[in-house]
This record gives structure tokens, sequence and C-alpha cells, in this order.
């Protein structure tokens, strides 16, 4: 579809699915939702940095998952996903593994801790 951006687009579908047609990051509104990302390039979804504060910064996007949030990510597109760690976030996976393995894959997050992750599912370190 040609959208680029952080963001461009995002439609809430029957209230859980979120379908981004590029790159994105998370928001408040993932808890609990599949984000779908239907893109023919790469693309990421970021996890962002909170540092507790209620002030946003450049460094603080005022997303605050509780401890256990947990969303899913599917690459609906032929365009390979990854999921990109905020500077100051820590995802832990199978052999540091971040990208979505092929069309169709998704993974699972989980908060752990303040900006602490893990994440599993259909995923690799190989860039197609």
């Amino acid at each position: 579809d040609g959208a680029t951006g952080v963001n461009a687009v995002r439609a809430v579908i029957a209230n859980t699915t979120l379908l981004c047609s590029g790159s994105t990051a998370g928001t408040n509104t993932d808890k609990g939702v599949l984000v779908t990302i239907d893109n023919a390039s790469a693309n990421t979804y970021t996890i962002p940095f909170f540092d507790g504060s209620s002030t946003p910064t450049a460094t603080n996007s005022l997303i605050n998952y509780p401890v256990k949030f947990q969303t899913s990510v599917m690459q609906l597109g032929v365009g390979q996903t990854r999921i990109v760690a905020g500077s100051g976030v820590t995802i832990r996976s199978a052999n540091n593994m971040t990208y979505l393995r092929t069309q169709y894959s998704a993974c699972t997050i989980i908060r752990i801790a303040t900006n602490e992750y893990y994440m599993f599912g259909d995923i690799t370190n190989v860039v197609v």
C-alpha cells in the first residue's frame, strides 16, 4: 500500500485487532490486542521507553504498560516485520531473535518489569 512512517495508519477492528499499514510504535491501546502490520516493505514495531514520569520528553513516550501487559504482533504483508526495543528497553527472546519469520508469522510480547519484555513466537534472526 506504500504507506510509510510511524503510525502510518492504525485502525481498530472489532476492538481486538489493530491494523497498521507501516512501521508503528506501541501505544497504550495495544494491550490485549493483535497488532497486524500489512506492508510490502520491511517495517518495525517499536516498544517505547517509559521513565515513570507523567511529563512527555524526547525519551519518555508516556506509554505505561502495566507489568504482565501483553500484545501480539502479526506480519500480514510480505514486508518483514522487526520488533525493535526503544532506547532503554530490553527485549528477551530466544537467541535474541527480533524478526517475524515470514508472512502471517506472529509473536507475543509480555512486559515483565519496567522497560523489560519477553518475546516469543514465530521469530527469527534471518533478514529476508
